[in-house]
């Protein structure tokens, strides 16, 4: 394979393995492979590697990309672009894993506007005041709305409830809740020139890869 750095993937997947108590052994099963050929793969001195199928099914796994794995961390402007934010943002609104709100902000506005000077003519006049924003809010709830049943026959409502009594209603959205609270510490902290670019990406990947789907 050769379509990346063997030995930064080796590392990422090692890492992801210590950081996730899986064996060798464990990663053979995943993956249909043989523990010595998971072994060999694993190794900096060997030559083998894994296929680009084995690849995918790690990245899979662990539930990370595999732009991650072969260290290919930088940012696409097109995935953070208006319409591919926009599509984002439409889906899991309406897969129900997001709610909204609205909240309301205080900004420095620089209001630039063409005035007629009788003398000059047409000069540009730049106005600065704070302006209250209102901003549409997205958020996934760490918990899911239980309904109230309309009556004794709202089945659905009913099985709703008796979930959240009996197991609580937790939605599966908490882990990322978990994740972005401890990456929004570490961005401020690089933010502040307070670590490197190498020590950020690597506490990043790491926080990234204990994130599971639930």
């Amino acid at each position: 394979m050769s379509f990346c750095n063997t030995d930064i993937l080796i590392r990422n997947i090692t890492q992801l393995m210590k950081d996730n108590g899986i064996t060798q052994e464990k990663l053979a099963d995943i993956l249909g492979m043989s523990q010595p050929n998971v072994s060999k793969a694993l190794s900096l001195r060997d030559k083998k590697c894994f296929t680009l199928d084995q690849v995918v099914g790690i990245a899979e796994h662990f539930g990370v990309s595999i732009d991650q794995l072969v260290g290919n961390t930088a940012p696409k402007s097109l995935e953070t672009g208006p319409r591919a934010v926009a599509r984002f943002l439409t889906g899991v609104l309406e897969s129900h894993d997001a709610r909204y709100t609205t909240i309301e902000i205080e900004e420095e506005v620089f209001d630039v506007k063409t005035v007629y000077n009788v003398f000059n003519g047409p000069e540009l006049k730049t106005e600065q005041v704070t302006k209250k924003v209102s901003y549409p809010a997205i958020y996934f709830p760490d918990y899911w709305k239980v309904p109230a049943p309309k009556d004794n026959f709202d089945d659905a409502a009913m099985d709703l409830l008796s979930e959240a009594q009996q197991v609580g209603n937790e939605s599966r959205m908490m882990p990322l809740n978990d994740f972005l609270r401890k990456f929004i510490q570490i961005f401020e902290i690089h933010e502040a020139n307070g670590v490197d670019d190498d020590a950020y990406r690597t506490v990043v990947d790491s926080y990234l890869g204990k994130l599971r789907e639930r």
